[in-house]
C-alpha cells in the first residue's frame, strides 16, 4: 500500500509538471501571446481573462493603463503571464513614483497657488434675458466681474450654464470670451470702491478692479439652445458663471496656468496608490 501512495504521488508531480508544460495554467498565470502581434495578443487575453478575478482583471487593465503597445509589451514582459505584468508593473511604480512625486511637488504646490488666485476673479449680479434686434431674439447674459486676486487679466473665458424652474441640471451651457485687452472697454472698468474711471485705454481687469460685462451667447441670430420655448416660458431662470482657468491669460496675453503640472502629479499619485492595492497580487 506504502508503494502504491508513492507511486501515486509521483504521478501525480509528473502530471503538473506536464500540464504546466503544455501551457495550461489558467487566469493570471495562463501567458500572453505579445510577440506575434495584436490578433495573437488578444485572443490570449480573450482566454485568460474570463478566468481571472475581479480585482486580477482590475490590476490588469490598470498595468495597461499607460496606452502601452503590443510590441512594448513585448520587449517589456514577452509573453509573461497576467500575474508578471501586473508585479512588473507594481514594482516599476512603487519604486519610480515616488521620486518622480517628490520632484513634482513643489510645481505641484505653485501651480495650486496660482489656481487659488485666478478663482478669486467672479462674476456676480448675473442677470439674463431675450433681447430681440434685427437678427431675432438674442440670449444675453450680464454680469459683474471682480478681480478679488493679485494677477492682471487680459483675457478669459466662462463656462456659462442655465437653470429654468429651480431645476439641478442645466437646460443649456456655453463658453464665453471674456476680452480685456481692447481700448473701448477702458471705460466700463471702475475701481473696487465703485467710483468710475476716467475714459482711457484698457489696462486689463487689475487687482481689485470690476468691470460691467455684458456677453450676447452664440452667433448673430442667438444660440437656439439658450432661447428654446422652455426657456421663453420659464417663471425662474438662473444663470451661473464659473471662471475656466487654463484660459485666463497675463497682460502680455500669455496663459497664466497650465493644467499638466497638477493633472501630472495627481495620476501619478493615484498611479502609485493603485499599485501598492495590487501588490498582493
Amino acid at each position: 500500500m506504502a508503494s502504491l501512495n508513492v507511486c501515486l504521488r509521483r504521478f501525480a508531480a509528473i502530471s503538473c509538471i506536464v500540464i504546466a508544460a503544455a501551457g495550461c495554467s489558467k487566469g493570471i498565470d495562463r501567458h500572453l501571446e505579445t510577440g506575434n502581434g495584436a490578433g495573437a495578443f488578444r485572443a490570449s487575453l480573450e482566454k485568460a481573462l474570463p478566468e481571472a478575478s475581479e480585482k486580477e482583471n482590475a490590476a490588469f487593465a490598470w498595468a495597461l493603463s499607460d496606452g502601452i503597445t503590443v510590441s512594448a509589451l513585448h520587449g517589456r514582459y514577452p509573453n509573461a503571464t497576467l500575474r508578471d505584468v501586473i508585479r512588473g508593473e507594481v514594482k516599476r511604480v512603487v519604486d519610480e513614483y515616488p521620486q518622480v512625486l517628490a520632484a513634482l511637488e513643489p510645481k505641484r504646490a505653485a501651480s495650486d497657488a496660482l489656481l487659488g488666485e485666478l478663482k478669486k476673479v467672479v462674476a456676480e449680479d448675473i442677470q439674463f434675458s431675450l433681447e430681440r434686434d434685427f437678427f431675432g431674439l438674442q440670449p444675453r447674459i450680464s454680469a459683474t466681474v471682480s478681480n478679488r486676486g493679485t494677477l492682471s487679466i487680459s483675457y478669459l473665458k466662462w463656462h456659462a450654464a442655465i437653470f429654468v424652474d429651480g431645476r439641478n441640471e442645466p437646460a443649456a451651457e456655453a463658453e464665453l470670451y471674456d476680452l480685456y485687452n481692447d481700448a473701448r472697454i477702458g471705460a466700463s472698468l471702475r475701481a473696487s470702491g465703485g467710483a468710475r474711471q476716467a475714459e482711457r485705454p484698457s489696462q486689463g481687469l487689475l487687482p481689485s478692479a470690476s468691470a460691467n460685462r455684458k456677453f450676447t451667447v452664440g452667433t448673430l441670430s442667438g444660440e437656439p439652445k439658450w432661447k428654446t420655448i422652455e426657456i421663453q416660458n420659464a417663471k425662474q431662470v438662473r444663470v451661473e458663471l464659473f471662471i475656466i482657468p487654463s484660459s485666463v491669460k497675463n497682460l502680455a496675453d500669455q496663459p497664466f496656468w497650465e493644467p499638466a503640472t497638477s493633472a501630472d502629479y495627481n495620476a501619478r499619485k493615484n498611479a502609485l496608490e493603485k499599485a501598492k492595492s495590487f501588490s498582493d497580487i
